[in-house]
């Protein structure tokens, strides 16, 4: 059985459009985590904080 995509993709759109994104990424005024500052976070107590009241 040969399985072949359904669309063909355009490589070079396809580099553009992520290095597009990347650029964007980089852009965004984020900041990480200190080393072991989110050690003992458990990953619900983090969406708990997010949740809309």
């Amino acid at each position: 059985m040969v399985l072949k995509p359904i669309r063909k993709r355009d490589l070079d759109q396809l580099r553009v459009a992520f290095k597009e994104h990347d650029e964007r990424l980089s852009r965004l005024d984020t900041k990480e985590p200190k080393p072991g500052e989110l050690a003992k976070v458990y990953l619900e107590e983090e969406f708990e904080e997010c949740e809309p009241s």
